[in-house]
């Protein structure tokens, strides 16, 4: 079984939610939903990618700035972790009104 950061804490949690229900049927009415929600995302990207793609190819410029913005955006992002300065970003998102404080 693949355990990855975005999906590892999400998994343990529902299989803790399942382990402690009262029915089989109840455990299996989470597992499912869950699968769905995994799966369905993934299933919708490779339906309608093909169609995405035709239409995108229409801006040859933006293909070609995507993966530089991209990496850049990364670069960025993991500098602020590296340097543990991403509460600068964040605190500047909140007292601009995006994002909200927990327990609040």
């Amino acid at each position: 079984m693949d355990w990855t950061p975005c999906v590892g804490p999400i998994l343990t949690a529902i299989f803790l939610s399942v382990g402690t229900t009262d029915t089989a049927a109840d455990g299996l009415a989470l597992l499912v939903f869950y699968s769905i929600g995994m799966g369905l995302p993934l299933l919708v990207t490779a339906v309608w990618l093909d169609r995405f793609l035709t239409r995108f190819r229409r801006f040859p410029k933006f293909l070609k700035l995507l993966p530089i913005m991209s990496g850049l955006l990364l670069v960025a992002g993991s500098s602020l972790l590296y340097t543990n300065s991403f509460f600068l970003l964040t605190s500047y998102l909140e007292r601009s009104g995006i994002g909200w404080y927990i327990g609040q």
